[in-house]
């Protein structure tokens, strides 16, 4: 007689898959953590150009190049700093250390960010608190490519992901968080409108987290946050046009449409998003 499978598997089954899955990903990670922190393999390309701008901001110079002022520039524009100054203000105290013990804590802080973000967004969704939980999380960011590419080139957006998740939470959380994910990249600014809509406590909290961190991030910096409005619309003028580029506008572009029909791509894009 053949013995039929069991669907769906137990409980043990399943915390004993993740626990393999999970220990071979820890060694794999601690493995890429070693080589960071001992060799001058280019690692973590993105956090090496939020740690110099930490470093200028320190030194007190610019926190934006000079061809990010001059004009128009590439989305890819090498060592360019992107984003508000808040970011690169929380670096700066930390540029003493070396860039390669830096680079190091920065790997397993995305990684730890990143199932965090995993974590609590399955507790929203309703999972319980079970250590099967905690590994699933875990096997979800060390085997799905976007965590993993954000942590070898040492993304900020996992952070990102952290703050989209907190906004889900609701209450104060929620506007302390999307005021945060705004100053951070600017991008997530419809996420402010989500918690002014979301109540009181959350449409409070947004408009103080935004004044407070915005005032004192300027008397930090002033010039930056003068300079910034330039970057954006310079960095907004520029090429896009890049193989890795997905956005739809860029997709439609190199597909041939252009003129009336590009522009027609953009407003309905914008349009989307405002839905």
């Amino acid at each position: 007689m053949i013995a039929r499978p069991v669907w769906p598997p137990s409980r043990r089954s399943r915390l004993a898959l993740a626990v393999v899955m999970v220990a071979f990903a820890a060694l794999f990670d601690v493995v890429i953590a070693l080589t960071i922190a001992t060799t001058s393999q280019n690692w973590l390309p993105d956090f090496k150009v939020y740690f110099a701008a930490g470093e200028r901001l320190a030194a007190g110079r610019s926190l934006y190049l000079p061809e990010q002022l001059a004009g128009p520039f590439h989305a890819i524009c090498e060592g360019c700093y992107l984003y508000p100054p808040p970011f690169a203000q929380l670096i700066a105290p930390l540029t003493g250390v070396p860039l390669g013990l830096a680079a190091t804590a920065g790997f397993l802080l995305i990684l730890a960010v990143s199932w965090y973000s995993v974590w609590l967004a399955t507790g929203i969704g309703g999972a319980p608190r079970t250590l099967e939980r905690a590994a699933w999380s875990f096997v979800a960011v060390s085997y799905f490519l976007p965590p993993i590419n954000a942590a070898f080139n040492g993304n900020v957006g996992t952070v990102l992901g952290l703050l989209v998740v907190l906004v889900a939470l609701g209450g104060a959380v929620s506007g302390v968080s999307a005021a945060l994910a705004t100053l951070l990249k600017v991008s997530p600014g419809p996420l402010v409108l989500v918690a002014l809509a979301a109540g009181r406590r959350s449409a409070v909290s947004v408009v103080v987290t935004l004044l407070v961190v915005t005032a004192v991030s300027f008397v930090l910096s002033p010039q930056d946050w003068l300079d910034y409005p330039t970057v954006l619309l310079n960095m907004i003028a520029g090429d896009g046009d890049i193989g890795t580029n997905v956005a739809l506008v860029e997709v439609a572009s190199r597909s041939g449409v252009e003129g009336v029909g590009l522009t027609a791509v953009h407003v309905a894009i914008l349009m989307a998003g405002l839905a």
